[in-house]
């Protein structure tokens, strides 16, 4: 298993593929790369933090715990639904320059925002451990600002 320092370096490693590729004109290979950045920013924290990370759920719902501390909430949905269309963009062939171009923008404004809201969270890891997530029983309520 990659460690969350792996995984942050990944997250790097694709965020420049992607720009590469979109240089290049392959769309299909920058959808998914960028896809493939935020989701390895994910698994950094969620190792981190002890959250489950091995499903398109456990994604989900990690990035949601994540944009409910961001300083945006909505927008920050909005940037993780246009990083889920640009995996969608992968195998359906669907956007043009522009929309990917956008869509590598959002994701790295979306890692920056997560970046800053994870100092919101428990550090100790057995605290992490009692609301993972994705356990609807432990479902941590929203947070008021």
């Amino acid at each position: 298993m990659a460690t969350a320092a792996r995984h942050k370096d990944i997250s790097a490693r694709f965020l420049e593929h992607a720009e590469a590729e979109l240089m290049n004109g392959d769309l299909l290979q920058a959808s998914e790369k960028t896809w493939g950045a935020l989701v390895h920013h994910l698994k950094s924290v969620a190792q981190e933090h002890d959250w489950r990370h091995r499903s398109h759920r456990s994604t989900s719902d990690n990035a949601e715990e994540l944009i409910r501390l961001t300083s945006d909430p909505q927008r920050s949905r909005e940037r993780f639904g246009l990083a889920a269309s640009l995996h969608t963009n992968f195998y359906e062939d669907m956007y043009e320059e522009e929309m990917v171009k956008s869509g590598i923008s959002a994701v790295r404004a979306l890692i920056d925002d997560m970046r800053a809201a994870e100092e919101y969270l428990p550090k100790d890891p057995i605290r992490a451990r009692k609301a993972q997530p994705g356990d609807s029983k432990n479902r941590r309520p929203r947070l008021l600002r």
